[in-house]
């Protein structure tokens, strides 16, 4: 499988295009509100839209160009209740991925650090060292 993923920003709908157009299997479009503890402060916070804008003009550009269906959207960055996957799913996402609940969830304290490598609790570190990302996919019938 071939997984792209795009950050949510003007013009993302044209870029989205062209990978479906070079045999992408799924595209992951992330919205700004995420972001992993691996960035540095300033690209989470002043990178990107929301993934509802980013999402939208990806959708109707692939439907525009006839390639919705060779290829699978996913939405993630800033995914927090019920009501964004159903938002999500009503603009064209088929998966909902989740990274900072489920690491905050094993006790990831979210001291956005991790890029400077220098784990605030070192005994954590056996527990930290693999990043977790829950995706969830919903099935549409053709």
């Amino acid at each position: 499988m071939i997984s792209v993923k795009l950050v949510s920003e003007p013009g993302v709908g044209t870029i989205a295009t062209g990978v479906a157009k070079a045999y992408a299997d799924l595209i992951t479009i992330a919205g700004y509100d995420g972001g992993t503890g691996a960035s540095p402060l300033s690209s989470v916070k002043y990178a990107g839209c929301p993934w509802e804008l980013g999402l939208v003009e990806t959708q109707q550009a692939l439907v525009a160009n006839g390639l919705r269906h060779k290829i699978r959207l996913q939405v993630d960055g800033g995914l927090k209740t019920g009501l964004d996957i159903i938002k999500a799913a009503i603009l064209g996402a088929e998966s909902f991925g989740f990274g900072t609940g489920p690491m905050v969830a094993l006790g990831c304290k979210y001291l956005r650090i991790c890029h400077l490598k220098q784990l605030r609790y070192p005994a954590w570190r056996p527990r930290m060292t693999n990043c977790v990302r829950i995706t969830i996919t919903v099935c549409r019938s053709k």
